[in-house]
Order: C-alpha cells, then sequence, then structure tokens
C-alpha cells in the first residue's frame, strides 16, 4: 500500500492518490495511475508527459488513509493541485468536511416550493410500471432492514 504522486513535467500539475488493492511492491505497479475520471481524462492527451512516483508505504490502510490526507492537505489551495475531493469522499470543500448543513429556513423552503409550482411529475406508463413491480416481485426486507425503517419511521413521527 501507498501514496503516490502524479505529475505533469511539461504543466506543473500534480495530483496525489493512494494504492492499496495491489499486491505488487510499487516499484513494480506500473500500470496503475489511478481512479481520477479528471486526471485520467487529461493523461489520455499526452501520456509522455505524465510521469508516477512513489511519495512513502504503509502497512495498514488507516495508516495510508491518514498519509494521503496530511500530504494533501500541505498541498490544498496550490494552483497546480488536480485533487479536488477530500480524500474517501466526494465533498469538494475542505470547508464542509465534518460539518452539518444547517436547517432550511422558512423563506428558502418557500422559495424551493414557489420553484416547484406547477411543475408535473413525469408520468410512468404502464409498462414502466409493470416492469418497476416485476423487478420487486420476490423481494423482501431482512429483518434488520425492517427494524431500521421502523427506527426511522418512529424519528419522523416525533417531530
Amino acid at each position: 500500500m501507498y501514496i503516490y504522486k502524479i505529475h505533469n513535467h511539461k504543466t506543473g500539475n500534480f495530483y496525489f492518490g493512494q494504492r492499496s488493492a495491489n499486491k505488487l511492491p510499487p516499484e513494480l505497479d506500473t500500470a496503475y495511475w489511478g481512479s481520477s475520471r479528471l486526471l485520467n481524462g487529461i493523461r489520455k492527451e499526452r501520456p509522455e508527459n505524465w510521469l508516477k512516483e512513489i511519495v512513502s508505504c504503509h502497512t495498514t490502510k488507516e495508516e495510508l488513509a491518514e498519509a494521503e490526507q496530511a500530504v494533501i492537505d500541505e498541498y490544498w489551495g496550490h494552483p497546480l493541485l488536480l485533487n479536488r475531493c477530500i480524500p474517501g469522499t466526494h465533498v469538494y470543500s475542505r470547508t464542509t468536511k465534518g460539518k452539518k448543513k444547517p436547517p432550511r429556513t422558512e423563506e428558502h423552503r418557500a422559495n424551493i416550493s414557489a420553484a416547484m409550482k406547477g411543475k408535473k411529475k413525469p408520468t410512468r406508463t404502464e409498462e414502466h410500471r409493470a416492469n418497476m413491480s416485476a423487478a420487486r416481485k420476490g423481494k423482501k426486507h431482512s429483518d434488520e432492514s425492517k427494524a431500521k425503517m421502523s427506527a426511522s419511521w418512529a424519528t419522523r413521527r416525533a417531530r
């Protein structure tokens, strides 16, 4: 398991990532270039301009995640850094990490309601409804799922 840096030696752009799924030693893992769609799209244009280097090796996934977070935090805000998400999430900003969104105000809710008024929901054909029904036939919720749903509805009713 290792942290890698992929950089474009022509433009200076760079990206940090982690690799944990492969059993190969890092120096032999030459085929893997990350899972970032942005990076893979850019890299296809001129693959000869991109280089991959190993930043550090780790023995546990926890260490690996902490190391990736630390190296990205160190460079966060750098104009040439291509990482856009907080590692392990799909959150595009450091400011929202670990924070819950505030509740919507009555004014905000009224604005959303006004914007949605008059918009029709897409109608489903009988064929579409039959297909959806057929897809669910024979499927049962587990006891654990039923308990979770029951608890969720109980908290909603208590509001």
